[in-house]
């Protein structure tokens, strides 16, 4: 599929199956399923990814056994796969290196370290917290595209949440979910946005969002059906005049 797909052409990609997908304004696809499902192998083979931008499970088991997130009382849903880095290794396999995609940026890289090729471009986003904060201070971006070691401040703890909530007019409601915002600076180094950014691991959906304020397409794979209602229900809080058809494919 070329660049400038129209939704009746997406349309044709998803026949005679029982798989659930979202078209997004025409050109944003998000998916109900694993990325990593070979079902998806031709569709994949068919649209030209400039890139990919993905938030994988880290492996840690981040979320503490009352399922909440450092001292916070907010109750989260566990994170599909994050007993260890396995979930990630098969999607770097398939769908980064057998679909020979060079440009791609990996949140939580260090985590990944034995899977990932050397590469200078570490991106270190400091989020500006005290060091009295419970959780890190900084996350490192792995990225395959960027010439030097860098840094992206954005801010993102206490008031400087709700500052992104108010503007972007959201709520978190992901243990993992990034701000709109800071994936908009992540977008903006990409040497090619030509075409559709894969997010293998969706989540909230908040990637599409960015995308779609950088004025370039997506493909979201996200397994949780509720996480893809939010993350619908997020992309119409913030484009409410654009149009979301649902598919069975």
């Amino acid at each position: 599929m070329k660049a400038g797909v129209k939704s009746m052409e997406m349309e044709q990609l998803f026949k005679k199956s029982e798989r659930k997908a979202y078209i997004v304004n025409g050109k944003h696809l998000l998916i109900h399923g694993s990325s990593m499902d070979s079902y998806y192998d031709t569709l994949l083979s068919n649209i030209k990814i400039s890139a990919v931008v993905t938030d994988p499970p880290y492996g840690i088991n981040l979320l503490s056994s009352k399922n909440t997130l450092g001292r916070s009382k907010t109750v989260y849903k566990p994170v599909h796969g994050d007993t260890n880095t396995e979930l990630f290794k098969m999607f770097y396999e398939k769908r980064i290196v057998s679909m020979g995609i060079n440009n791609y940026a990996i949140f939580g890289g260090n985590y990944f370290a034995p899977i990932l090729p050397s590469a200078k471009g570490w991106i270190a986003w400091d989020k500006k917290v005290n060091a009295g904060m419970s959780f890190s201070r900084t996350e490192l971006i792995y990225t395959s595209f960027h010439k030097k070691t860098d840094i992206i401040e954005y801010r993102y703890a206490g008031a400087a949440v709700e500052r992104e909530e108010r503007e972007y007019g959201y709520k978190r409601f992901h243990p993992t979910q990034k701000p709109i915002g800071l994936l908009r600076r992540v977008i903006q180094l990409l040497p090619d946005t030509e075409d559709y950014i894969l997010d293998g691991f969706g989540g909230s959906a908040s990637l599409m969002c960015a995308a779609e304020y950088e004025g370039t397409k997506s493909i979201i794979f996200e397994v949780d059906e509720e996480y893809i209602n939010q993350g619908i229900s997020l992309y119409l809080s913030l484009f409410p005049s654009h149009e979301i058809k649902e598919i069975v494919f």
